[in-house]
């Protein structure tokens, strides 16, 4: 006489395995948390040093130009300066706009962090 193994079909998952699983996607989310709050503090500073550069690249290439942006003492009131931005009434570039694009009020601290003035012209510094 043949012996029949059965077997049996269960339905779903038991309690240990749906804990396991939780349990691992849990780790595998703070992970992903930590990892992403590193980067966004790299890449906030990536593009402040970013909005900065542009901004000492338009003020230096207006003030050759013969427009001046800078603000006497004032490194916020500069960039804002920079990006309003304006056109020389005379000589080659005469009507040409230069202006610092796409920099909001909420980039303007970030960017100064990166910027001086020194002798007469708003420049880039590598370490704030």
């Amino acid at each position: 006489m043949k012996t029949r193994i059965t077997t049996s079909k269960r339905a779903g998952f038991s309690l240990f395995e749906l804990l396991t699983t939780v349990a691992i996607l849990g780790i595998l989310g703070s992970l992903a948390i930590t990892a992403y709050a590193g980067q966004r503090e790299a890449f906030e500073n990536a593009r402040d040093r970013r909005n900065a550069q542009e901004i000492a690249q338009v003020c230096m290439t207006a003030n050759a130009a013969g427009l001046d942006f800078l603000v006497a003492g004032s490194v916020e009131n500069s960039i804002r300066r920079a990006v309003l931005g304006g056109a020389p009434s005379t000589g080659a570039f005469r009507g040409k706009i230069f202006r610092a694009g796409a920099i909001t009020d909420e980039d303007i601290p970030g960017a100064a962090r990166f910027l001086e003035i020194k002798n007469e012209e708003l420049t880039y510094r590598y370490d704030p």
